[in-house]
Order: C-alpha cells, then sequence, then structure tokens
C-alpha cells in the first residue's frame, strides 16, 4: 500500500515567461494502460485491474476521467484503450494504491469488493499545503493507515519510520533529494557540481 499527496510547495507563476515553464497544471495523473490488463473496473473512486493472479487497485482524491490520445500526435504504443487516467482540477491531490495478488486476497471480484468497502478519508485542515494535508485509508490487507506530511505515517495506530530515498542513485554516486553537491565518480573519472558555489569540475 502506499499513499501519495501532491502538494505544490510554491505558488504557481501566471507571468507569461516562468508560468508556461514552471506553472503547475490543474490536474494530476497516473499511468493505467487498460489494454495490458485482463480485466478494469471503476468503482468508488478505485481504477482497479488485473493481469493474470495480480491485482492493482488506485484511487484518486479527485475524480478522475480518461484522456484518449491520437496515435498520429502522442506515441500510444498501439494501445487501443486509454492509458492516462487524469483528475483534473487541480496540481492538488491524494492517490491511494493498493497491490494485491490472488493467493493472499481470493479472487478478483472478492479484492474489489473489499476495495470499494475500504474506508478511505482526506482532511486539509487550515489550507492545502503538504503538511496540513491527511490521508487516511483502512486497508483490507494492512489496516488503518494514516498519512500526513506533518505526523508522518502511523499503520494500526503504530509510527512508522520514514526513510529518506536518494533522488539519484546509481553505480556512480547518490544524491538525496535536498542535495546541493553532486559527485559521479566512475574508474579515476569524475564529475563534481557544487550547486551553492556555481562550480563544476570535471576529471
Amino acid at each position: 500500500v502506499a499513499i501519495h499527496i501532491s502538494a505544490p510547495a510554491y505558488v504557481s507563476p501566471t507571468d507569461p515567461v516562468l508560468g508556461p515553464i514552471f506553472g503547475y497544471e490543474d490536474e494530476t495523473h497516473a499511468y493505467f494502460p487498460q489494454d495490458h490488463f485482463d480485466e478494469v473496473v471503476q468503482t468508488g473512486g478505485w481504477t482497479i485491474g488485473r493481469k493474470g493472479d495480480g491485482y492493482v487497485a488506485l484511487w484518486s482524491h479527485r475524480p478522475t476521467v480518461w484522456r484518449s490520445y491520437d496515435p498520429a500526435v502522442v506515441a500510444t504504443r498501439g494501445m487501443v484503450q486509454p492509458f492516462d487516467l487524469v483528475a483534473e482540477g487541480s496540481a492538488e491531490n491524494v492517490w491511494i494504491v493498493e497491490v494485491a495478488q490472488r493467493a493472499d486476497a481470493g479472487d478478483f471480484a472478492t479484492f474489489v469488493d473489499r476495495i470499494a468497502a475500504a474506508p478511505v478519508e482526506v482532511t486539509r485542515p487550515g489550507g492545502a499545503s503538504a503538511d496540513r494535508q491527511r490521508a487516511r485509508y483502512v486497508s483490507p490487507s494492512q489496516g488503518e493507515l494514516v498519512f500526513s506530511g506533518r505526523d508522518g505515517l502511523t499503520v494500526g495506530g503504530a509510527t512508522v519510520p520514514l526513510t529518506e530515498h536518494p533522488r539519484l542513485a546509481s553505480p556512480w554516486g547518490e544524491v538525496c533529494h535536498l542535495g546541493k553537491y553532486l559527485a559521479l565518480t566512475e574508474g579515476d573519472a569524475s564529475l563534481v557540481i557544487d550547486f551553492d558555489k556555481g562550480a563544476r569540475e570535471v576529471r
């Protein structure tokens, strides 16, 4: 199970110079290639797919629509059914996803019924910033999950530590998500960038 809170960290510029480049879209979206699933159903804000004995359920706080594209304009890789699940209206949204397999969750109809009946709540007290948004989901498999930027994550009432994952992780180096210093190496070659100093060193 994963809970994703999308909350812009700065006011989207509207001027003609910066707006088209740095402005937020009035939507969020998810890639959900229906052609690659054996079954896809939508119920109660959930889009649920089955591929063989594997299941995935995706919920959006904002209502979603399928967006179709002209294959002459956008590369659709031959897919016939829409694959872009779009939540229109704002860059602020909460997405919840749960994956399962038949051996643990039962047949697909049972999984769909249990997901559709699972309580989901999103609250935004005092504003829409990431810290103030709170999502609560009672997962059929994991129990109650509550997540907010301010209070972190709890599962069944127990606090779960959040680990910072690197923004870049590769065999040549790692950079944290707020990193201002990049150092990559391969044998005797290296690239070092210091963003604070505006300096770059290549060897």
